[in-house]
């Protein structure tokens, strides 16, 4: 087998489309919630989320290292889709999906939290306001409203996790399962 200059070996496209699952597979997936991987510590007016590491280690198996040196598996990578109202509306990948999530839910930046940035480009524009210069000036004359939408996010959307180690596979399968579910948030635009 052909290897990139990274060392993984390049797979033929017809073996790596056996893999994708169905419809009837993806529609079965367990869906979860926000709660299940995180637990809410609030000092005062101080948030803080903590990983159930009991849920997970019961529900998932680690599948990744966060370090190259580390000698067992401590991450989980792999995709993601966020439900809406029973309904699926972003697939992402990650090398570290938990943390990921934790990221769109309760990120403080435009960067780590951009699904949130998203939603709350998309309602300024259907409130008719004109869409600030920059992603940062949004963020900076709205973070009560993406805060707004980011506690949405932790209490009422659900996710499905499909754990995937393997690199070529992780990114066909974000595009297939986002054109498979038509997910409204994911762009493969350039930016």
């Amino acid at each position: 087998m052909k290897e990139n200059k990274f060392n993984e070996v390049i797979p033929g496209f017809s073996k790596l489309i056996k893999f994708l699952p169905t419809k009837k597979e993806i529609r079965s997936l367990k869906l979860y919630s926000f709660k299940d991987f995180y637990t809410e510590s609030k000092i005062k007016d101080n948030q803080k989320y903590y990983l159930n590491k009991d849920f997970i280690q019961k529900n998932f198996q680690m599948n990744s290292k966060k370090k190259e040196q580390d000698t067992q598996f401590t991450s989980l990578k792999g995709l993601y889709i966020f439900f809406e109202n029973d309904e699926p509306i972003y697939v992402g990948i990650s090398g570290n999906i938990l943390y990921r999530i934790k990221q769109h839910m309760t990120g403080r930046t435009h960067f780590s939290a951009n699904l949130a940035y998203l939603i709350a480009v998309d309602r300024f524009k259907k409130n008719r306001k004109k869409q600030p210069n920059t992603r940062e000036s949004l963020w900076k004359d709205n973070r009560k409203n993406i805060r707004i939408i980011q506690k949405e996010m932790r209490e009422l959307w659900k996710i499905a996790i499909l754990p995937q180690s393997e690199n070529y596979m992780l990114y066909l399968k974000e595009i297939y399962l986002a054109c498979e579910l038509k997910t409204k948030w994911n762009s493969f635009a350039t930016h």
